[in-house]
Order: structure tokens, then sequence, then C-alpha cells
């Protein structure tokens, strides 16, 4: 749900690549940029408001980064 909205820009930006139009490069790339500006304006004023941290387990299970986490994120970028 995060990554989504960014498609749009993305495909645009590949398409306007490909077809070598700049006009829809510079579209795309605006539309990238204000989009996530948006979304780091969007976050900074719901954490600057909200003053309680929340705790799941699933949440903490996922910030424990073991060996096998390591290896499969090496395995992962080669």
């Amino acid at each position: 749900m995060i990554i989504a909205p960014f498609l749009g820009p993305n495909l645009a930006f590949a398409f306007g690549t490909s077809q070598g139009d700049k006009a829809l490069i510079a579209k795309a790339f605006t539309a990238g940029i204000v989009g996530l500006f948006l979304v780091l304006l969007r976050s900074a004023i719901v954490g600057f408001f909200w003053h309680e941290l929340p705790y799941s387990t699933a949440l903490m299970d996922r910030t424990t980064v073991g060996l096998s986490g390591v290896v499969l994120a090496v395995a992962s970028g080669v």
C-alpha cells in the first residue's frame, strides 16, 4: 500500500525514457518527487501528534535480525 501510489509515476518515467518523450519524463519525475514529499510530510505530521508508541509482538519480531536474515538479504541483492 505504501509503494502502490508510486507505480504510476515510475511506469510513466520508464515509458517516457523508452520513447524519448522529455515532457513525459519531466512530468513523471515531478509527480514522483511531489508524492514522496507529501508522504514524508504526512508521516512527520502524524508522528508529531501521535505520542504513543505502538507495541505489537509481530512488529517487534520483525525488528530482530539474525544471520539467516542477513543471508537472505545478500542473496536477494545478488
